[in-house]
């Protein structure tokens, strides 16, 4: 019996050593606790940051790379051009006494020809790939310039023209333009249409019928789904008019009230 209690004994050196060995390689519990702790904070800031900058408005980091700059550069140059074009056509006008009636407005119109309705179209489709007249003051000015039936033809001509290079532009710059164009809340407002292609599909034609829709952001939108030409095609060349129509509509009812209104500005 006592031999075998001597081999079952464990010396006290090797104890020291096998605890001090167990000491060293199992990890402390403050290490075990402050890792997981700390890598979870780390994430959970980096979230509040992502929502903080979202809430701001801010333009997404991916779009803002020097490519995107060089597009935000031109739609910039487009912009100054349209804006002292029509500078210039309202300083043409006034000196020509355009403005001191309806009937003055349009025959100073017919006086250009063919070149006016032209202008005109190619102006109306500039303004809708860089939105930076409203939309509605185009048509009411369609109207105005060129009657209610031949300024329906030209605002559909032009904005139909307009709705196509704006599809074609966002199928090939994207996301990235539309950031340089409008603000990053108006689109974040609209994105989460993209979410369902049929359901957006819907929602688009509905938006596109209706007058005062945003046609910009909505159209350059679609630009960035899985919308096929054919389809949107459709959608704006169905959809589009009756938006358009009502602009002659309410010229038809509200010409003497408009005239009125010119006759006291002139006082």
């Amino acid at each position: 019996m006592a031999d075998k209690n001597e081999e079952m004994t464990i010396p006290e050196s090797e104890k020291n050593v096998s605890a001090a060995t167990a000491e060293e390689t199992a990890p402390s519990a403050e290490e075990t606790v402050t890792e997981p702790t700390t890598g979870k904070a780390e994430t959970i800031t980096q979230c509040d940051t992502a929502a903080e900058n979202t809430k701001k408005g801010d333009i997404p980091e991916e779009y803002k790379s020097a490519g995107n700059h060089a597009v935000t550069i031109i739609s910039r140059i487009f912009t100054v051009l349209l804006i002292l074009g029509c500078i210039a056509l309202g300083i043409i006008g006034y000196r020509r006494g355009a403005f001191s009636s309806v009937e003055a407005l349009q025959a100073w119109m017919d006086s250009y020809g063919i070149w006016a309705p032209l202008i005109f179209i190619i102006l109306q489709a500039v303004q809708v790939v860089i939105p930076i007249i409203p939309g509605g003051v185009t048509l009411l000015g369609g109207v105005i310039l060129f009657g209610p039936w031949w300024g329906f033809v030209y605002n559909y001509i032009g904005i139909i023209a307009g709705s196509f290079a704006v599809f074609g532009i966002s199928r090939v710059y994207g996301k990235p333009l539309m950031y340089r164009l409008f603000k990053p809340e108006s689109i974040e407002k609209y994105e989460n249409w993209t979410s369902n292609h049929g359901r957006f599909a819907k929602l688009f034609a509905i938006a596109i019928f209706l007058p005062g829709a945003p046609d910009g952001v909505i159209c350059y939108l679609a630009g960035t789904t899985q919308m096929t030409w054919k389809l949107y095609t459709l959608i704006i060349l169905t959809a589009k008019p009756a938006s358009i129509a009502l602009y002659s509509v309410l010229y038809l009812l509200g010409i003497d009230s408009l005239s009125e209104l010119i006759a006291a500005l002139k006082k």
